[in-house]
């Protein structure tokens, strides 16, 4: 593109028998010198496309506009030169940062930045991954070994803003996570986690978490890939959105979390690597308690043990004597005996319920989110608790609410699991890790309740796997009545 006459040069995207206009997925205007420039753009399609090249005269025709070496090549790629990416979100990080922005300070939504740089360090990347040498840049979360961050400090990148096209859109970057050393505890690196940022609508300032790695994957770059998604139907956004990548440090701190070549493209895909899948119902409550809710509603007829249809009634002064009982968030100055987080070790990074000095034992509910049926017989929850307190009736149990009972049938529960404080020294409340099948082939959800008159429990790290599992800890496993074994 050489001459002062030079317009443009665009690559648009066509698919027959389509009434849409041709799409623009790659442009560049103005002289660029008497010079030939490498240029690549993500192509994707579910069906048979074409595409077009689109030359466009400037103010005169003093100049030429060429096109050579047309190639395909199967993966992903971001636009390149970085120019001709207007507004796509594709960043390579050589020229700036495409539009990608740290949080601002007076939003208070992390606590430190990302940072553009080269490879200076001896223990960071080598080379970027877009040159593959040490002047190329990419982004890097910062850590200063003279004022180093507390683990579970974090750092907000933020996309411009995307609008909806109700089309489903991939996500593709490459990372960098390497922890020089290894605590004889295990890996204590930190996190890198991408969310989905609605900005309209009734959904407007949701969250969702797409893709999360943590600590140490070697000391060289990854790819990484995310369908860009909404809520716990999975669709494509319906209104304006940002994408958020954010890098937590563990307790560690010792080595590298950096992330190359953003690129986004059309069409659905599978996250990759596999491991770094979102799970619904999963919440670390570093920051929130995600889907997580306290119930404060009457609960439905539990399904006890030996009792294998037993309704509890609950009175109107049963029911007030709940309204104020909750889980919540740890906090610097609202804590059970300065426990730390779990996932990070940090301060706070948890929830818990604390009941003080009462008469008659008290009962706060966490709430799931609502899980769909599913082809498979179980998933196995998992979670990390952390008893305390002096009362000796403080228990925390696990149950499962039916949301498809039979016709004319309240939603019931059932108790899958329960864990007492009789025999545990809970003056220092330390984690335990616990778990234990669920069936899924009817909707549901899951209900923490606890049982305390003066103590509580710090719950962390809820996730969900595939598959059944034996419970842990073994005293906590309930037998299941016959008609609900799978």
């Amino acid at each position: 593109m050489f001459g002062n006459g030079i317009g443009s040069l665009r690559v648009l995207k066509r698919v027959p028998g389509e009434e849409a206009p041709d799409r623009v997925i790659w442009e560049v205007s103005g002289e660029s010198g008497n010079k030939w420039y490498r240029a690549q753009v993500s192509v994707s399609s579910a069906t048979s496309y074409q595409l077009v090249f689109e030359g466009i005269v400037g103010s005169n025709s003093l100049g030429n506009i060429a096109i050579d070496s047309v190639s395909f090549v199967p993966g992903t790629c971001t636009i390149t030169p970085q120019t001709a990416a207007k507004n796509s979100g594709d960043c390579t990080f050589e020229e700036d940062s495409c539009g990608w922005t740290n949080a601002l300070p007076v939003d208070a939504l992390d606590d430190f930045d990302w940072a553009r740089q080269y490879s200076y360090s001896v223990s960071g990347p080598a080379t970027d991954h877009t040159k593959g040498t040490k002047e190329g840049y990419y982004m890097n979360l910062l850590s200063n070994p003279q004022a180093p961050q507390r683990g579970g400090t974090r750092a907000w990148l933020i996309s411009p803003l995307f609008s909806a096209t109700g089309r489903t859109r991939c996500l593709s970057f490459y990372y960098f996570m390497y922890e020089r050393s290894i605590d004889p505890a295990g890996p204590s690196l930190g996190s890198l986690r991408v969310h989905v940022k609605s900005a309209a609508g009734e959904a407007g300032g949701k969250i969702t978490t797409l893709w999360r790695l943590h600590n140490h994957q070697g000391q060289r770059w990854q790819t990484a890939r995310t369908p860009v998604v909404m809520g716990s139907e999975r669709a494509a956004p319906s209104s304006p959105y940002q994408i958020i990548i954010e890098g937590i440090w563990g307790d560690g701190r010792v080595g590298v979390i950096a992330l190359d070549d953003i690129s986004f493209f059309d069409g659905d895909c599978s996250s990759h690597p596999l491991k770094a899948t979102a799970v619904i119902g999963e919440c670390s409550f570093d920051r929130s308690m995600c889907d997580w809710k306290n119930n404060t509603e009457a609960p439905p007829p539990i399904l006890e043990l030996g009792a294998h249809r037993t309704t509890t009634k609950f009175t109107k002064h049963d029911l007030s004597a709940q309204e104020g009982l909750t889980w919540r968030l740890a906090s610097i100055i609202s804590r059970p005996a300065n426990l730390q987080d779990h996932t990070f070790r940090a301060p706070t990074g948890y929830v818990f319920f604390d009941i003080f000095n009462q008469a008659s034992a008290q009962s706060p509910i966490l709430r799931s989110p609502d899980f769909a049926a599913s082809q498979n017989d179980a998933s196995c929850l998992s979670f990390w608790f952390a008893p305390f307190g002096r009362g000796e009736a403080t228990a925390l149990s696990v149950f499962r609410v039916e949301l498809t009972p039979p016709e004319g049938e309240k939603e019931q529960r059932l108790l899958i699991w329960k864990m007492a404080t009789k025999k545990f020294d809970t003056s220092r409340p330390d984690w335990m890790y616990g778990q234990v099948s669920v069936a899924t082939l009817t909707a549901y959800r899951v209900e923490f309740e606890g049982e305390a008159t003066d103590g509580g429990f710090a719950l962390d790290d809820v996730t969900f796997y595939d598959g059944n599992c034996q419970t842990r800890p073994e005293r906590a496993a309930v037998e299941p009545p016959p008609s609900e074994k799978f």
